[in-house]
């Protein structure tokens, strides 16, 4: 039997990993998406149905001739430090293509965050059902003439999120078509561990077009516990993956192989393949000796290391333990880790996390009021605001981010109970160095115990899809109270998410691209990478000083096309902000030099000596006022810092 694997259309992701008989289809969709073809034809199916202004078709001309640029930019932004603002600009970029993809599609958009999102009854995409005139259908289509699609058995197709759903049922009906007697495998061994897939096995849709599914339960995993009559160790050396992000190792690995040691939360669903019997929820003899292993693993690596655990949560004495044993053995790491809010993070305990390198950390909260969090049944006693706060506090004076995670919306909760929340996410995200949090409105989850007892918490399930979701499952809430509408939760959360990018949120929109913009890097991990060398929020910097400082200077910096307005070449549009930025028109001679002349290979102080060369007569005054007009190209990102001159 013959087997190949490949993923969806997916989460953004334009660097591509296919290689022998796995085909990276997700970096393939998003490469072809963003190409000056696909965008030349895109606008052209906008034009049929609806009218460009004069800017707009402007600017998505220059968007044709500098996609390539742009994507160059964000596949920096996942190699070199600082450039978060340019990861804006690229997000904005794209976002702005989408939003004419989407205009002209019917029943579906294409999301960063979540690749192809399928709006209507997925049960009505069969075999010759879906068909949407434009990109996507053409792109299964062409997907299909690989050469990788010859010769092949089985197909192994790995799935992450639920969205992926649509994409799935597609490929597998256009494989059918085109090839007989062929089988289609769903891999869940990557799969999202916050939802249970096990769901799709009682799919009668699913299964009709499905015909197995790989690595679904616990016991799939390839190290598995040992049973209980030959249990005598719980211990195992946790697996590594290794990658490389800005230059450096970064290891992510699953410290136990074991269930939440907590387990209890009534809104939580976990995936099946973490649902193990047992559970780490003290410093044990087994694991020190898991702690120890990792240890001796970590020390075969001779260089700074950044570390994340992925584990949905590790007990406050085992992250001690772990943290004491780095200190001991003088190891470099830098690391990340989740766990729960708890009264032992102490101010000098979390000292001694912090000299071992601890550099965020991830706090389940949910909310802070007691009623809600009894009905959550969060934690074995509840914490007041004031100790929550000293928590915080206690990680934020030790040079540790916090990230904490929050639900409003919950069953039952009034409109007094989610602002008491609200207030408490404001109060930390302006007094600390670098709060953030993840502010969900609450969804409810297939196989949740609130799903499971709907009538305990009020809430009555009315989805005609219930037989295909895992999450997001539509209900209706009967408790008495004043209560947020479902669509006004929605807005307050996408509102609390977009302070943690904009100082000062200027209406709706900005409120959406907040939003947008967290959902893009959460899910891309870009915002958890980030987390590893930032100690304040680098989207509250102020980017438009007058005066760039030797540090500056001295590194190396690309540019990009610009965009300069139709009738006025001394304005380019800033597309972070929106804008035209407008240059001395005296400097015009200037600025076309140091672009057309532009050489990525020298410092930004050579680029810039070489076009003052032109002016030598008044080189003094116009290279004050010529600084002036490279910062302002820094800020709206056409010019970005790529490396720092090695001394």
């Amino acid at each position: 039997m013959i087997d190949k694997y490949l993923n969806l259309p997916s989460t953004f992701q334009l660097r591509g990993n296919s290689k022998g008989r796995f085909l990276d289809v997700n970096a393939l969709f998003w490469n072809k998406l963003f190409s000056r073809e696909s965008l030349k034809k895109i606008c052209r199916s906008f034009e049929e149905k609806h009218k460009f202004s004069s800017f707009d078709r402007k600017y998505f001309s220059y968007l044709c001739s500098s996609i390539s640029e742009i994507k160059d930019m964000m596949l920096d932004c996942y190699i070199y430090k600082n450039l978060e603002r340019n990861l804006l600009f690229c997000f904005k970029v794209f976002l702005s293509v989408l939003s004419l993809l989407n205009s002209v599609n019917s029943g579906l958009e294409v999301l960063l965050s979540y690749g192809i999102k399928y709006y209507k009854d997925i049960k009505n995409v069969g075999f010759n059902s879906f068909h949407d005139n434009g990109f996507i259908d053409e792109f299964f289509d062409e997907l299909l003439k690989n050469p990788f699609f010859e010769n092949c058995v089985r197909y192994n197709v790995s799935i992450h999120w639920e969205s992926e759903l649509f994409s799935l049922i597609v490929l597998s009906n256009k494989i059918r078509q085109k090839f007989d007697d062929v089988k289609i495998i769903v891999d869940l061994s990557e799969a999202n561990e916050q939802a249970d897939f096990t769901q799709w096995l009682a799919s009668k849709f699913i299964r009709k077009h499905i015909d197995n599914f790989d690595n679904v339960y616990h016991n799939d995993l390839p190290v598995t516990e040992p049973s209980d009559k030959d249990r005598s160790s719980l211990s195992y050396t946790p697996r590594l993956s290794v990658n490389t992000i800005f230059n450096t190792t970064k290891i992510s690995t699953r410290l136990f192989n074991t269930r939440c040691y907590w387990n209890k939360c009534s809104f939580c669903t976990i995936n099946s393949r973490h649902k193990s019997d047992f559970a780490f929820d003290s410093l044990t003899k087994d694991a020190k000796e898991t702690v120890d292993k990792l240890i001796l693993e970590l020390s075969k690596y001779n260089e700074l290391l950044y570390l994340t655990f992925v584990d949905e949560a590790i007990e406050d004495s085992i992250l001690l333990y772990f943290a004491e044993q780095v200190i001991n053995h003088k190891m470099a790491i830098k690391w990340t880790a989740r766990t729960r809010f708890s009264g032992n993070f102490t101010y000098e305990n979390c000292k001694i996390l912090s000299q071992s390198g601890l550099k965020m950390i991830g706090l389940g909260l949910e909310s802070v009021n007691p009623r809600i969090l009894n009905l959550m049944n969060k934690r074995e006693r509840n914490y007041n605001i004031e100790e929550l706060n000293q928590i915080i506090g206690n990680f934020d004076q030790n040079n540790i981010s916090v990230h904490s995670y929050f639900i409003i919306g919950f069953p039952s909760e009034t409109k007094a109970e989610t602002k008491q929340t609200l207030d408490f996410i404001d109060y930390n995200l302006k007094t600390r160095k670098y709060f953030t949090f993840s502010a969900n409105h609450f969804f409810l989850m297939k196989g949740s115990k609130i799903y499971h007892e709907p009538e305990k918490y009020g809430i009555k399930i009315i989805d005609r899809n219930e037989d295909v979701k895992i999450g997001n499952i539509d209900y209706i809430d009967r408790n008495k109270g004043s209560k947020y509408t479902r669509d006004e939760i929605v807005y307050l959360a996408k509102k609390a998410y977009s302070k943690m990018f904009f100082k000062k949120i200027d209406g709706d929109y900005t409120i959406m691209i907040g939003y947008d913009f967290w959902d893009f890097i959460d899910r891309t991990i870009l915002f958890y990478n980030h987390k590893f060398y930032n100690d304040k929020n680098p989207y509250w910097e102020d980017k438009s000083k007058n005066n760039l400082a030797a540090d500056d200077l001295d590194s190396y910096y690309k540019i990009i096309s610009l965009p300069f307005h139709e009738r006025d070449k001394f304005r380019i549009f800033d597309t972070i902000n929106e804008r035209f930025v407008r240059f001395s028109r005296k400097h015009e001679v200037l600025l076309d030099h140091f672009i057309r002349f532009y050489n990525p290979e020298l410092t930004l102080r050579q680029n810039i000596d070489r076009a003052l060369q032109i002016r030598q007569t008044r080189v003094l005054k116009d290279k004050s006022e010529f600084l002036k007009m490279i910062n302002q190209l820094i800020s709206c990102s056409y010019l970005y810092r790529v490396g720092k001159q090695q001394v």
